[in-house]
């Protein structure tokens, strides 16, 4: 019976009928789910790695300098595609 909603729902948001469909989201909405989406995946592999990565201060400027070099190329891109 789970299934049978499930597909159900499924069915009822696909294309055109999903509220979202044809809308575009925005830089600061994506930025948010990407963050979500990290905290999640560190939270699944557990603290271990967590406290392995917090230990190297070089690992944690690395990881900015990574980030803002991707924050900025992805801003980039953005604004050539819109």
């Amino acid at each position: 019976m789970v299934d049978d909603m499930s597909e159900l729902q499924s069915i009822m948001k696909r294309g055109n009928l999903n509220p979202n469909y044809g809308k575009r989201t925005d830089y600061a909405t994506k930025a948010k789910i990407s963050q979500t989406l990290q905290k999640n995946w560190r939270q699944m592999r557990g603290s271990s790695h967590d406290e392995a990565d917090s230990k190297s201060p070089a690992v944690d400027n690395e990881k900015t300098a990574t980030n803002e070099i991707i924050s900025k190329v992805l801003r980039e891109e953005l604004e050539q595609f819109l």
